[in-house]
């Protein structure tokens, strides 16, 4: 009997083991799919990752100066990842798993960003780190996708949809370190600084305009609005409205107020763009063309600091 009890239990134990390790050898693929089999590494440089082979050198040599310096001044990084397809996995969550790989930004203040294009999906996510969610909100990176990228990207051009992003990705988070743009600028070698700058004053004038014609169309609503309250209501809406503002700002809520943190404007860069019809195709570097040569002598080598995402930001296709 004990015999028999013996042989059971032997033959339970090897079954037992068996089941086990073939759930693990038909599991543990799955598990290694989360980590290094299935995301890229990072190239040396970081800062951008073509590797869908859309970007001009001169468009990536642009990314990596500007990302060096937001990070010399910040710590803050901000990378850009290309792919070729995505193959029908969710956008959201490769961008995620991508990010925490690869550890974009500190580990201690989660400072990093992650914009990521899918090429051939057309499909853009902007992953923001815990620690700049509040720079970078999800209507915000949401903003910079549907006016500064998706024009360019939706006509084929990555050179000026993914640097115009990067550049309003990089001012969001300086902003939030104060960190003005012309100590970005300082920072940059000479050819790049001119490409910066070159961004920059257009942007001031497109911004003072844009601004311009909102506010101007604030006060007309204004006045639109106390005229009606005035004749109709005799200026009831108006008197429950100031009440209303006293109250909120005498228990300490948030001011009401119009616009927000956007410094962009409201038409984005919209029109003929930068430079020939948009930033050209090969990115602000195609303005260069008297300069030519190799912007060689430049160390753009940078890796990750352990930062980590929530999964905060925005995606959508273009």
């Amino acid at each position: 009997m004990r015999k028999k009890s013996a042989a059971i239990f032997k033959v339970t134990a090897i079954l037992t083991i068996t089941v086990i390790l073939t759930a693990i050898l038909i599991f543990l693929p799955a598990f290694g799919s989360n980590g290094a089999g299935l995301y890229p590494s990072a190239t040396p440089e970081f800062f951008v990752n073509d590797f869908a082979g859309v970007l001009s050198r001169d468009t990536k040599e642009n990314i990596i100066r500007i990302g060096k310096s937001l990070e010399e001044l910040t710590t803050a990084q901000v990378a850009v990842v290309t792919v070729d397809t995505l193959d029908g996995q969710d956008i959201d969550s490769y961008a995620n798993g991508l990010f925490r790989q690869w550890g974009i930004g500190q580990k201690d203040k989660n400072n990093g960003v992650l914009i990521l294009n899918a090429v051939k999906d057309r499909m853009l996510r902007i992953e923001v780190g815990y620690g700049l969610e509040g720079a970078l909100t999800d209507i915000e990176t949401a903003k910079i996708r549907k006016e500064y990228m998706n024009p360019y990207l939706s006509q084929g051009d990555y050179n000026s949809g993914l640097l115009s992003g990067y550049i309003a990705v990089v001012n969001e988070v300086a902003e939030e370190y104060g960190v003005s743009m012309d100590e970005i600028s300082k920072k940059l070698p000479s050819d790049s600084r001119e490409d910066y700058d070159f961004y920059r004053r257009h942007h001031a004038r497109s911004g003072d305009y844009s601004g311009d014609a909102r506010n101007l169309f604030y006060i007309l609503a204004i006045f639109v609005f106390l005229a009606v309250d005035g004749i109709i209501f005799r200026f009831r809406i108006t008197q429950t409205l100031i009440r209303i503002a006293f109250l909120s700002r005498f228990f300490g809520y948030r001011h009401w107020g119009f616009g927000g943190r956007d410094r962009w404007g409201g038409g984005g860069w919209g029109g003929g763009g930068f430079g020939r019809g948009g930033f050209g195709g090969g990115g602000f570097g195609d303005r260069s063309s008297g300069r030519g040569g190799s912007r060689g002598g430049f160390d753009g080598r940078s890796s990750g600091g352990g930062g980590s995402s929530g999964g905060g930001g925005s995606s959508g296709k273009y």
